[in-house]
């Protein structure tokens, strides 16, 4: 993060603000943390729905309860 060492209105550096490079790494994380948290919910529902089939798939090949004849 690079900030650009201006003086501020007060005539030192402390007072400086950050360079427009550092807002746009502050957006970039941003965006790096949305699409992140968005793979991950694509993962999760793609897992429930593979799993649910799976777990259907698993109950129409078993036989037919006793108790329902």
């Amino acid at each position: 993060m690079a900030w650009e060492m201006a003086e501020g209105p007060g005539g030192s550096a402390a007072n400086a603000a950050p360079a427009a490079g550092a807002a746009a790494f502050v957006g970039a994380v941003a965006d790096d943390r949305l699409s992140q948290s968005l793979g991950w919910g694509v993962w999760g529902v793609l897992t429930t729905v593979g799993l649910g089939l799976w777990a259907a798939r698993l109950e129409r090949g078993r036989p037919a309860d006793p108790v329902g004849r």
